[in-house]
């Protein structure tokens, strides 16, 4: 996808560009699982489109492409006047998808609570023991450590390499 644009008279319309050169028609009230219509344009990706109301009886795509061609194509009746209700009907679709996607991601928090469950079940009878989990402090202390061995490290490795002399003490934390 490359660019959309809403249609200007219909809520449930908008138009969707693709580096395929086509453009794609939705319209939610026939289909809201794939596009009503696909149109091919162009052999270039299209870069740009914008519908515009000429009059109420014409309405007109303007698309452009990647190779600087403008093609214009005119809306058909059918996708440029509102159906009685329309914006209602859009707006309860919307307002069903946002309750549907929060019920899915509700149900994904749910399913991966009762995984860990299971696995930390499971864990439990083949004798594992679990992760323990370490306040602030803890790993603090555990960094500090971590930190101290790394600077010994390097300070040997830089006495090895005649870098600083064996009575230089090492930096400390």
């Amino acid at each position: 996808m490359t660019s959309g644009f809403w249609s200007p008279s219909r809520p449930g319309v908008f138009y969707i560009s693709k580096v395929d050169g086509s453009v794609d028609v939705w319209d939610l009230l026939d289909k809201t699982h794939e596009p009503s219509i696909t149109q091919s344009v162009s052999p270039s990706a299209i870069t740009k489109i914008y519908p515009h109301a000429v009059s109420h009886k014409q309405h007109l795509l303007a698309v452009g492409d990647s190779s600087g061609t403008l093609h214009i194509l005119e809306i058909p009746w059918s996708l440029r006047l509102p159906a009685p209700n329309e914006v209602t009907g859009v707006a309860n679709y919307f307002e069903r998808e946002v309750k549907r996607r929060g019920f899915v991601v509700q149900r994904w928090d749910f399913r991966e609570h009762e995984k860990r469950e299971l696995e930390a079940e499971a864990k439990k009878k083949a004798g594992i023991a679990p992760n323990v989990l370490l306040t602030d402090e803890e790993i603090e202390y555990r960094l500090k450590l971590e930190y101290q061995a790394y600077m010994e490290a390097e300070g040997n490795f830089l006495r090895e390499l005649g870098i600083t002399k064996e009575e230089e003490p090492l930096p400390q934390t």
